[in-house]
């Protein structure tokens, strides 16, 4: 189903005429019967009464008819709202890593296909806290940060849910575990991330872990994702991440769910500054991400 055939319905429909509505869009009267066709065709009912020369529309005509202006005035507003939405200038993203294992790739694909003269500028940041300063500072655009209190200037959207799991080393006397038990806690050594890469996420689990009455046994704090793998595949120690890391292929590790009571997420959130000058843009954003689920890898 094509715009031009829903415009050309839409005439022949107020018309009631072919030669009327073939008149107006430069057509022959045949190619204006064709797109009626094809769409009566691809919508598996008839739109039209054929009776000698008199045209008059079907049940199922007048309610497509409806919904068809709906969509055209959809189509008219969009291109009118992409019409005021400067391209001129680069576009800024700040990221923090799990937002490229899971819908970052997609995102900027969307952002290149709909606008393609759009500069984007990419950057990915290891500190979730001078991520969320700089998107206020105004030296960001857009902003895909972990889950974290922020500042009143800064509107937020859930984009992401990344279940944690517990990333060991094949050789790891865990390896065999089905799921991953408080009772487990005491006996594993942890490579974690630094404090300011994801604060909320690094509270909750020491927050948990004094719950228990237990104090984790750290071994180091270490960026990017790939150094954590590393050590753990030689069993240095285990993980405790988000469980779309294993898009990374890293060999001699295994991923191992955690007790469904103790489960938790890593969120990311996108934020924006309201009172900058995107505004149209973002709009179009937060659409896009409407359009589809939060993501739960």
């Amino acid at each position: 189903m094509e715009f031009k055939q829903l415009e050309v319905f839409i005439s022949v429909a107020e018309n009631l005429n072919f030669s009327k509505t073939a008149e107006y869009f430069s057509l022959t009267q045949p190619t204006i019967s064709k797109n009626i066709k094809a769409l009566e065709h691809e919508l598996g009912t008839n739109l039209f009464e054929r009776n000698k020369n008199q045209l008059s529309l079907t049940f199922e005509g007048k309610l497509f008819l409806q919904e068809a202006k709906k969509i055209i005035q959809i189509s008219h507003k969009m291109k009118n709202s992409l019409d005021e939405i400067p391209t001129d200038r680069t576009f800024r993203i700040g990221f923090v890593a799990l937002s490229i294992y899971s819908f970052l790739p997609a995102f900027t694909t969307y952002i290149q296909q709909t606008f393609p003269d759009l500069k984007i500028k990419l950057e990915w940041y290891y500190d979730n806290l001078l991520l969320l300063k700089q998107l206020q500072e105004g030296h960001m655009d857009l902003a895909f940060y972990y889950e974290t209190n922020v500042s009143y200037n800064i509107e937020s959207r859930l984009i992401n849910e990344d279940e944690v799991v517990l990333v060991q080393s094949v050789n790891s006397p865990f390896a065999d575990l089905e799921l991953m038990k408080p009772e487990h806690a005491p006996h594993m050594k942890y490579i974690l991330p630094p404090r300011e890469a994801n604060p909320y996420m690094m509270d909750v689990l020491f927050n948990r872990y004094e719950a228990w009455g237990l104090t984790p046994e750290v071994v180091c704090y270490l960026q990017p994702h790939q150094a954590r793998l590393a050590l753990a595949a030689e069993n240095t120690g285990v993980l405790l991440e988000g469980q779309s890391l294993q898009k990374l292929h890293t060999p001699g590790v295994v991923f191992t769910p955690i007790q469904k009571d103790l489960q938790t997420f890593i969120r990311v959130f996108m934020g924006w500054n309201p009172y900058q000058k995107n505004t149209k843009l973002i709009q179009h954003f937060i659409a896009y991400f409407d359009s589809m689920p939060i993501n739960q890898v």
